[in-house]
Formats: C-alpha cells, structure tokens, sequence
C-alpha cells in the first residue's frame, strides 16, 4: 500500500513535466511555413515599415546634404523593392524576398548617406530581425547574402567609407 501512495506523486510529477514540456513546445517554431492569415498579418506590418522607408531614406539623404537627385536615386530601388512587394502578396516567396531585399537596401542606402559610420550599421541587424517575422529561411539566407555581398562591393568600390 505505502508503493501505490508513493507512486502517485511519481506520476503526478511526470504529468506536470509533460505538460511544462508540451507548453514549452508550443512557443517554439515547429519549422513548417506560417499560416497563409498570420503570413499576410506580417507582411503588412513589413510593407509598412518598407514603404515608410522610403520618405525617411530621402529626407535623411537632404539632410546630409547628398542632394534632390543623389536621394531620388538612393530610394529608387527600395520603391522597386517596395512596388514588388505590395503586388505580388498572391506569390508568397517572391512577395517576402522583395520586401527583404528593400528592407536591406534601406539600411545599405542609410550607411551609405552617413558616410559608413558604424552607428547606422545597426540598422542591418534591426531589419534582419524584422526579417525573420517571416519565419522562412529563403529570406533570411538572403539578408546574409546581401550584407556580405553589399559590403564586400563597398568595400572595393570605396575602401575609405
């Protein structure tokens, strides 16, 4: 009798464990793609942050004194990136690795405008967070690409910025 009541606790415990354990899985990513409604409810928040971008970049191109023109140009592709985005939501992928990809040039156009100062370099960790909202690895596996690419580029083209 003294075994059974002594075994009861046991088992409780184990339950208690098992269902900490189950809670604990729950919160993490199962690795299977986002359901299609919290997708589209993240893509909107990023198009969001994307499209506001763009009247940011520009006003911090002026403010640095880059000129009308060299701002224009700096926004460009981010509005490309942007466009893209926005109108091919239906293409799931092709939608994310856009939105991606003008978040990138976002922080590549802001490091550029402030000469290279290491400060605004963090903005490229920021969007690589936004980023992974997305929960894919095409995107995320990009951003890296980007980055490496980017500076690799930059660092040729104007080794003293």
């Amino acid at each position: 009798m003294t075994e059974a009541i002594r075994a009861k606790p046991a088992v409780l415990a184990g339950s208690a464990d098992a269902a900490r354990r189950a809670r604990l899985r729950a919160w993490l990513p199962s690795g299977a793609a986002l359901p299609e409604a919290v997708w589209q409810q993240r893509h909107r928040g990023i198009l969001v942050v994307l499209w506001l971008h763009i009247p940011a970049v520009l006003a911090f191109a002026l403010y640095q004194g880059a000129g009308l023109a060299h701002g224009l140009f700096e926004i460009a592709l981010i509005a490309s990136m942007a466009t893209l985005a926005t109108w091919s939501s239906a293409a799931r992928r092709v939608s994310t690795v856009a939105a991606s990809i003008g978040l990138l040039t976002c922080s590549a156009a802001l490091v550029h405008l402030s000469g290279g100062v290491i400060e605004m370099h963090f903005h490229y960790f920021v969007m690589i967070g936004v980023i992974t909202l997305y929960q894919d690895w095409w995107p995320f596996l990009l951003a890296i690409g980007y980055v490496v690419f980017q500076h690799g580029l930059a660092g040729a083209l104007s080794p003293e910025s």
